[in-house]
């Protein structure tokens, strides 16, 4: 009797035990994580997200995480065991989408309607998209448009325009060029587009690399000082190093005061303040940011690309590519990112202001469309020298270095 009442307890257990099983496999809610991403874009296709059904009507339903800037994807367990990723496209998203095992690749339909020198940022492999780009945001200078007219300077095509228009308005009207140089990205991408409009984005690209070398060193050797990847900043900017030139320039131009010193120290607020007030002539911003100011103040600018060094130079502008990662097999999440990829690319620049990829589609408004246009007609878009270094903590590192040798004329 008692070893009848032991199996029968086993039995029951076993029992019990699978019942939780299946209704724990039943109501598993995959994990759509988020990284890099600003709040307003999460909850643009969060709201995207939720209006898309399931085959059978159904609604889905995910569980949202957002994953540490201040650590690489790449190490952060969340992200392994997410369905989607939404993630900025820097150097160590790159990395992990190429050589993660799972990370799923979604058919080469899902960029069918993307210009083909913006393909470059859907990461490839051998059965097709492992990164799916959604969206760019890009480095633009915004120009005050009644001091241009008040200049009277006829155009403002290359690098030498921007300067003498700088150099006059910082004369004439106390309002020089700027750029929000206390944010961290915000120093390294003004340097960064200043390479690639004048140096070229191969040198960009390169200068980018070694940071991200130097990066990684330090953090698998779990050094929180970063020091290779200051003394490699040191290095880029020193005489001789890849950054020197630009650097130089941007410095002189802060010794005329072309460039206002208050950059250095001017964070986003500073900037919207800035901006929304006209005291400016120029000034360098993404195209996130700049959807950052009240729109009617923001209609006395135009938004132009960082001029180059002549008309008829190569360019591959300075670009983040929000993209999208699949980590399941599920036909829902497939279905996801390509509905995100095509049908619903028109809802998410009109609810984040960022471009969108798909060529077909309707852009928020004239800069969105100007910025897919200008990327269509370029060599493509080069990643932003900030998205080089994965993690905000060494960001930080890079930032300080570039910063105080920009600025060391305006600080003296």
């Amino acid at each position: 009797m008692k070893k009848f009442f032991i199996i029968a307890v086993t039995v029951l257990v076993v029992l019990v035990a699978g019942l939780f099983g299946v209704l724990s496999i039943a109501t598993h809610k995959p994990t759509v994580a988020f990284y890099k991403l600003d709040e307003k874009t999460v909850e643009a296709l969060k709201s995207e997200i939720s209006s898309i059904k399931k085959e059978n009507g159904k609604e889905l339903k995910f569980v949202y995480e957002i994953l540490d800037p201040a650590v690489p994807m790449s190490s952060q367990k969340i992200a392994k065991k997410a369905a989607i990723i939404f993630a900025a496209l820097d150097a160590d998203v790159e990395e992990y989408a190429k050589t993660s095992s799972k990370v799923i690749a979604q058919k080469e339909s899902v960029i069918a309607n993307t210009p083909s020198t913006t393909k470059e940022t859907a990461i490839m492999g051998k059965k097709g998209v492992l990164a799916v780009p959604l969206l760019y945001d890009f480095y633009i200078v915004d120009i005050n448009r009644g001091m241009f007219e008040q200049s009277e300077l006829k155009t403002l095509a290359v690098i030498d325009d921007l300067k003498a228009f700088a150099k006059w308005s910082s004369e004439n009207k106390d309002a020089p060029l700027m750029f929000p140089g206390k944010e961290d990205d915000g120093m390294v991408d003004f340097l960064g587009a200043y390479t690639e409009a004048v140096y070229g984005s191969a040198v960009l690209e390169a200068a980018g690399e070694k940071l991200y070398q130097a990066f990684k060193s330090d953090y698998k050797a779990k050094d929180e000082k970063y020091t290779s990847l200051n003394q490699v900043s040191e290095e880029l900017i020193a005489e001789g190093g890849l950054l020197n030139p630009a650097l130089k320039e941007i410095r002189q131009m802060v010794l005329d005061k072309s460039i206002s010193g208050t950059s250095f120290y001017m964070n986003e607020t500073d900037f919207v303040f800035f901006m929304e007030g006209a005291y400016v002539c120029a000034m360098g911003n993404n195209l996130s940011q700049h959807r950052l100011i009240e729109h009617k103040k923001a209609n006395v600018y135009s938004s132009v690309y960082f001029p180059g060094k002549s008309l008829n130079s190569d360019r591959k502008f300075q670009a983040l590519s929000y993209c999208a990662l699949s980590q399941s097999k599920d036909k829902d999440v497939s279905t996801v990112i390509n509905l995100l990829a095509s049908s619903r690319q028109s809802n998410l620049s009109l609810k984040t202001g960022l471009t969108p990829v798909d060529s077909s589609c309707s852009a928020q408004d004239r800069q969105s469309d100007d910025v897919r246009y200008w990327l269509a007609a370029s060599e493509g878009p080069v990643k932003p020298l900030s998205q080089f270094v994965p993690s905000k903590d060494a960001l930080a590192v890079v930032a300080e270095v570039f910063r105080r040798n920009a600025s060391a004329p305006f600080i003296e």
